[in-house]
């Protein structure tokens, strides 16, 4: 699962703006702001349930989140 969940991350381009190693700030707006999460450790924080509707609505959760929409 890990393999295909990097291929999805790869392929959606999410990248762009998360970091998905430890360090990782691909989206730094000024010296040290963050504009997306680093993903590395996000199962520590939450479950694939919570992401799926996150991803598939992220202003249902917060209705300032930058997030695209992944159609």
């Amino acid at each position: 699962l890990v393999a295909q969940g990097k291929e999805l991350a790869d392929s959606l381009g999410c990248r762009g703006c998360h970091g998905l190693a430890p360090g990782d700030s691909p989206a730094l707006l000024g010296a040290n702001k963050d504009i997306a999460p680093n993903l590395s450790n996000i199962a520590e924080k939450t479950d694939g349930r919570w992401m799926y509707h996150w991803i598939k609505n992220p202003r249902g959760y917060s209705h300032v989140a930058k997030m695209p929409s992944l159609r």
